[in-house]
C-alpha cells in the first residue's frame, strides 16, 4: 500500500496485545499506528478516543494535497 493508513487499536485488548502491532508501520510504507485506551471494541466502549485519532489522522497538512 502506498496511501497513508491509519493503524487503530485498542491497547487493553485481551485477544491482540499492542506488541503484534510493533512491525505494523515497518510493513506499510506511510503506515500510522495509534493505540486507543480501551479493549477490543474501542470504538463502541469509548467512541469520543476512538474518533480523535480519526479526525487528526484525517486533517494533517501533509493529506491535503
Amino acid at each position: 500500500m502506498s496511501m497513508p493508513v491509519l493503524f487503530l487499536q485498542g491497547a487493553l485488548d485481551p485477544g491482540q496485545q499492542p506488541s503484534e502491532y510493533e512491525t505494523v508501520t515497518d510493513e506499510v510504507a506511510d503506515g500510522h499506528l495509534e493505540f486507543v485506551q480501551g479493549g477490543h471494541f474501542f470504538h463502541l466502549e469509548v467512541p469520543e478516543l476512538a474518533t480523535a485519532p480519526i479526525r487528526r489522522f484525517l486533517t494533517r497538512d501533509d493529506l491535503a494535497s
